[in-house]
């Protein structure tokens, strides 16, 4: 394993925030609220996108953003 650098990235947290989940039939768009805390001191926000298909009984993946 790698050490990270003294001046880069020392520490990496990352908790979700919210969802959302939208279905149209046998295909399904979710939505994740992510918070970041990158050196415990700078926050970022963003969103992962997953767009799903229902196959059988089971959901899968089909992109992500």
């Amino acid at each position: 394993m790698k050490v990270l650098p003294k001046d880069g990235l020392g520490s990496f947290e990352q908790s979700l925030r919210g969802t959302k989940i939208m279905f149209f039939g046998n295909t399904a768009v979710a939505f994740g609220v992510c918070e970041n805390l990158k050196n415990k001191a700078t926050v970022q926000r963003g969103i992962e996108t997953f767009s799903l298909v229902k196959e059988d009984r089971d959901w899968q993946i089909a992109a992500q953003a």
